[in-house]
């Protein structure tokens, strides 16, 4: 079977409706950047990054406390992994133009939803009797995140990692650092950008106005400009053939195209895995809570929230250049950058203070994130081929979102126990450290049936 056969969509039949992307004078998939960078952006509202701006607005409006908000948050957020490994499998049958806009137009309704959390919770109270009214704001809180990270971190970011990837081969890394290049910043300042949002017109009106991009602006672009891959379009990736070099120690030939249980049974799948969902867990946390670590450390809300401009900055120069860079080196040495980066992030959250810490801790997160935009996004497709992307890479979202489901129920019952967040910290630094070491044993899987080539 032909790789274009093998990698048909229900919505390969309209790829070429409206208007068919090979007509137009310059390779289709750098509008296909353009349209998942702005589906990342779109995501916002269901990133922890976007959630923790509202966090002090939801419970004074539920009467909920930090551990109930969290758990809440948890419980909701390990729900919607569930079932991401599911809706990547749909991904590879359906087709990204598909799912993008349903993905959008479900953030948008979750998010006005958002905006009567506590009209709602009052009314499911009024039913339940007994004690269990005064759990209606829990209930609440954990059905709208489920719903909010489901469509948000899950669906909408699943689809626009995955599109790019599959457009692009030999300038996969670059393509991904250019996408980073214009939604790093969004995503930076994005806790500051709707901080300010709140202050203008508050939160509720705040919520309603991000789930209104989300279906009227976003939704419509997806559907007309989303194309699943080039193929369908009578394209092929990076728009022509480029020769392996053969001096080069990277190569981009997929010779076995891994399903998903073949995948999972590889050691760098894990190795891979690991950084992501440890900085997924850690940056989790420090967003939900952000607020609260600051203020121990003497800083006000204003420098919390200010505090992910200046990573976004140095993140935003280096992802373009790091993913050229991905494009000719071999991905463990991004992956200990990664590692590092992490290390730097936690040692100077666990001391943090204004001075020396204070720019550690702002270096290790714009490199971390700079890395992780990276191997989250062309790992999966460079290692393990585009045939079943869908799946892996929603398994990987899973165990992510799993991880960030944990972070500030880990962080907020350390606290609890100890009286601080620097412990939970450490104990992050540990596991970076073990990981680290591990990345020294790490092999492409490609290379068992290059050999055999």
């Amino acid at each position: 079977m032909s790789n274009k056969n093998s990698n048909r969509k229900i919505e390969d039949k309209f790829a070429n409706k409206p208007f068919a992307p090979s007509s137009l004078p310059f390779f289709y998939g750098w509008v296909v950047v353009v349209v998942a960078g702005l589906g990342m952006i779109t995501s916002m509202p269901g990133q922890t990054i976007g959630i923790s701006a509202f966090k002090n607005s939801i419970q004074n409006a539920l009467g909920v406390s930090d551990i109930e908000i969290s758990t809440s948050y948890m419980v909701g957020t390990i729900l919607s992994a569930l079932f991401l490994t599911s809706i990547g499998k749909a991904l590879d049958i359906l087709g990204a133009r598909l799912i993008a806009p349903l993905a959008a137009i479900g953030l948008g309704v979750i998010t006005f939803s958002f905006s009567k959390c506590d009209t709602i919770a009052n009314t499911i109270g009024s039913w339940l009797p007994g004690r269990l009214a005064d759990w209606s704001g829990v209930l609440v809180l954990a059905i709208l995140f489920f719903l909010l990270r489901l469509t948000g971190q899950g669906i909408l970011t699943i689809t626009s990692r995955n599109i790019v990837t599959k457009w692009f081969n030999y300038r996969r890394g670059f393509a991904t650092g250019i996408m980073g290049f214009f939604t790093q910043p969004a995503f930076s300042a994005t806790a500051y950008i709707f901080f300010l949002l709140i202050s203008a017109y508050g939160w509720r009106a705040s919520w309603q106005i991000l789930g209104g991009i989300a279906i009227v602006i976003f939704a419509p672009i997806a559907l007309l400009f989303s194309r699943d891959n080039p193929e369908a379009c009578g394209l092929i990736p990076d728009g022509r053939k480029f020769p392996d070099n053969p001096k080069s120690k990277v190569s981009h030939k997929i010779l076995h195209q891994f399903t998903l249980k073949e995948a999972r049974h590889t050691f760098s799948f894990w190795i891979f895995a690991g950084p992501i969902m440890m900085s997924a867990l850690f940056i989790t946390a420090l967003s939900f809570d952000i607020e609260n670590i600051f203020a121990g450390a003497g800083m006000t809300r204003n420098t919390a929230f200010a505090s992910f401009l200046p990573g976004c900055i140095l993140s935003m120069i280096i992802r373009p250049l790091l993913g050229k860079l991905a494009d000719k080196i071999e991905l463990k040495h991004i992956l200990r950058m990664q590692l590092i980066a992490l290390s730097c992030l936690m040692t100077a959250t666990a001391f943090l203070a204004p001075g020396p810490m204070l720019w550690l801790y702002l270096l290790g997160m714009g490199i971390n994130s700079a890395c992780f935009g990276l191997i989250i996004t062309i790992t999966w497709p460079n290692f393990y081929g585009r045939k079943h992307l869908g799946a892996i890479s929603g398994y990987i979202m899973s165990l992510v979102v799993f991880s960030s489901a944990i972070g500030p129920w880990f962080f907020n019952k350390l606290k609890t126990i100890t009286g601080d967040y620097s412990n939970a910290s450490m104990s992050c630094l540990l596991v970076v450290s073990i990981i680290f070491i591990l990345t020294f044993f790490v092999k492409h899987p490609q290379l068992a049936y290059i050999s055999e080539e």
